[in-house]
């Protein structure tokens, strides 16, 4: 995240200001904008990591297995890790990251939100 973005001071995800824009936990590897809408993953942050092309197409499978879809989104990320087609850390702690919310989460815009977000 960016240098003084407004970020609720007790959410998860992410260091951040007092002036609260984003109320909802954010989860790792996304890009978030407006109020608690997530824009996509953040490829182009991945890239400069250095995150290999598996790791990062295998983030996306778990951003659509848990954004694609309607319906609770922990039950989703469950089923997810569940289903054994997830085996980098980074895709697991993405997913895993939603089991332990105790809030609500950023999502994104239903009429058009996606994955390819800074690419």
């Amino acid at each position: 995240m960016g240098r003084g973005p407004p970020v609720h001071a007790h959410r998860r995800g992410r260091d951040g200001g007092r002036l609260s824009r984003i109320t909802r936990d954010l989860a790792p590897f996304t890009i978030v904008a407006e109020r608690d809408e997530v824009s996509g993953l953040n490829l182009v942050g991945l890239k400069r990591r250095g995150f290999s092309r598996d790791v990062i197409r295998e983030l996306k499978e778990a951003f659509r297995a848990v954004y694609a879809e309607p319906g609770n989104i922990r039950d989703l990320a469950a089923r997810a890790l569940a289903s054994a087609n997830f085996g980098t850390a980074e895709a697991r702690r993405f997913l895993e990251f939603f089991a332990a919310g105790k809030r609500s989460f950023a999502r994104p815009d239903r009429s058009g939100g996606g994955e390819e977000s800074g690419e």
